[in-house]
């Protein structure tokens, strides 16, 4: 995947609720996509989510009522969307809605150039979000489908086991058609894989969202949001539950349409790759590599500082060289000159002159 730096990017982050859109969302965020202003634009915590949606008002607003006019809503999507996947966000009574999609998202973007929306009704409406004049990202969030059933039976919501795991289909089913309709560049991601070992998903997350990766700030980021759950999940609901981010619910009997985009999506997911120089949750080992990296700063410095030194002592070195050897060449050439003088020449005479007189005489 190439570098898209320049461009306007939208990450749009769905998948089915209580699978950790909220979660993924806020990380994003985090890592410098822009959401919104946190307060007034982004709905704020509840009992079901006490962390926060991290989601922009408007976006659930316009999925909301984009559902209510097509005759259904998020528990039960209408039937439209099913029985025409591929066109039905042209037809024309829905042209304000796409306006509304519009003008969000150029109000997103008047702040950054990158921006995230997110919520599990895009899993829905997605081609309502879709202009071609954007690159897009979307990251699909993935939580097993019993764990999800349960989660939304205890929050109160009006389902039964059968009816939960149905609609988990739906979204999902509805999403891939999308994205492989649309040619979008998509992400699968395990809740539970990514709470229970977040850091080997940092490179293949990092280079998706085309963010260099800074491994003293990821590592901020990451246990500021992260931390809070690697004892609990984020959802109340999970105090009570037989399945957590630690331990995942055992294989059980799926309903064949569940059970099959169940290992869809497991195929789909990017296999995890390893972070050095540090892992998730061992303390020594991040300190070890904050102990390295400042020696090994030290010594780089020390090295460069040395060498710079010595490259000063040798240009002195040199320039003295070059004194002497003019001064020598002065030298040559003044000799040079008393040689070739006619005094030289006759000094040679009278030496020549001196020695005959004084040799020895015959007696």
């Amino acid at each position: 995947m190439g570098t898209v730096r320049g461009r306007r990017i939208v990450c749009l982050i769905a998948g089915m609720h209580r699978s950790g859109t909220s979660m993924m969302s806020s990380l994003v965020q985090a890592l410098g996509y822009y959401g919104g202003r946190t307060e007034g634009e982004q709905l704020g915590p509840a009992h079901d989510n006490v962390r926060g949606y991290f989601e922009h008002r408007e976006v659930v607003q316009v999925n909301n009522q984009l559902l209510e006019r097509l005759g259904g809503s998020s528990a039960q999507p209408p039937s439209i969307l099913t029985e025409n996947r591929t066109t039905w966000w042209d037809k024309p009574d829905l042209a304000d809605f796409r306006q509304r999609a519009y003008r969000i998202l150029q109000s997103l973007f008047a702040h950054s150039s990158r921006i995230v929306l997110k919520d599990p009704r895009l899993s829905l409406t997605l081609p309502l979000w879709y202009f071609p004049e954007y690159t897009y990202r979307v990251i699909v969030m993935v939580r097993h489908p019993l764990s999800v059933a349960r989660s939304l039976i205890r929050r109160g919501d009006a389902f039964t086991l059968s009816e939960a795991l149905t609609l988990w289909e739906t979204y999902h089913s509805l999403l891939h058609s999308y994205l492989e309709q649309l040619e979008l560049t998509h992400m699968v991601i395990e809740y539970e894989r990514f709470v229970r070992a977040p850091f080997s998903w940092v490179v293949p997350l990092f280079r998706f969202l085309d963010i260099p990766v800074d491994y003293q700030g990821v590592r901020a980021v990451f246990t500021q949001v992260m931390a809070p759950l690697q004892t609990v999940d984020a959802h109340p609901d999970t105090a009570a539950s037989s399945s957590t981010p630690n331990h995942p619910p055992q294989q059980s009997n799926l309903p064949g349409a569940v059970q099959s985009r169940w290992e869809q999506l497991q195929r789909a997911m990017p296999d995890p790759e390893p972070f050095p120089p540090f892992t998730w949750g061992n303390q020594e080992l991040q300190d070890l590599y904050s102990a390295v990296s400042t020696s090994y700063r030290a010594v780089i410095t020390f090295l460069q500082q040395a060498y710079r030194e010595e490259r000063t002592r040798a240009r002195t070195l040199q320039h003295e060289v070059e004194h002497l050897r003019r001064q020598r060449d002065t030298l040559e050439a003044r000799l040079q000159a008393i040689y070739q003088s006619r005094l030289y020449r006759l000094m040679q005479l009278v030496w020549k002159g001196t020695r005959w007189f004084r040799r020895p005489r015959p007696k």
